[in-house]
């Protein structure tokens, strides 16, 4: 699986490439600068001080997604769901605008140099999936697992494609019990902590800084 880098140069995704394996610890860092104070059980939490950050947040999980992975991001209104969106494209090599899908419930994006982005339906896009594809979902608009049950919604899910929800929280039970749940709550003016499951190595690596910084300042 091929992706791109932001500046453009192929990044493969496969364990053992070098480049991948690069991007990867180069993405972990740059996260671990905005690490908050809790790191617990299964998640940890990131602190951003403006959209930028949040954007540049975003771009950095990127790294760790793969052919299949669903990000379910929850969310008021305001709170940087589709700044984290956008920059989780950027970081996948996507150089289009992304905006949010609310009246036609998906945007699909091809991570490719022909990329071009298209507002479809969940039935055009279930027929073009496949690893190098983008899918932004926006559920803000549907009822409930049903209504994107009947969109043909879990096939897209279920694609090889990688699937980034806003409002994830309306389609709890159309959810992989492998997602990527972020959460972004609103503590100021332009701040925002954002709060990531699911992200197992990313995780263990928020757990070993803890502990780090705590021998090092117990």
């Amino acid at each position: 699986m091929n992706l791109k880098s932001p500046e453009g140069s192929p990044i493969s995704r496969q364990e053992d490439s070098p480049a991948f394996t690069e991007k990867c610890e180069d993405a972990r860092e740059t996260l671990l600068h905005y690490a908050g104070s809790c790191v617990a059980g299964d998640f940890f939490d990131l602190v951003s001080n403006s959209p930028q950050e949040t954007f540049n947040i975003g771009e950095r999980i990127a790294a760790f997604l793969s052919s299949g992975s669903v990000v379910a991001l929850i969310g008021e209104l305001g709170s940087g769901k589709t700044y984290l969106a956008k920059g989780i494209a950027r970081g996948l090599g996507i150089t289009e605008n992304i905006t949010s899908p609310t009246y036609t419930i998906i945007s699909e994006y091809q991570t490719d140099d022909d990329s071009t982005a298209r507002e479809t339906s969940l039935q055009n896009a279930r027929e073009t999936s496949s690893y190098n594809t983008l899918f932004h979902i926006d559920a803000y608009r549907l009822n409930n697992d049903k209504d994107f049950e009947d969109l043909g919604g879990l096939e897209i899910i279920n694609s090889d494609g990688i699937c980034i929800i806003e409002w994830s929280e309306r389609i709890p039970k159309s959810l992989p019990e492998s997602k990527i749940t972020i959460s972004l709550e609103i503590t100021g003016s332009c701040s925002r902590l954002i709060r990531i499951k699911g992200l197992v190595d990313l995780q263990q690596s928020f757990q070993h800084n803890k502990k780090k910084a705590h021998s090092e300042n117990p």
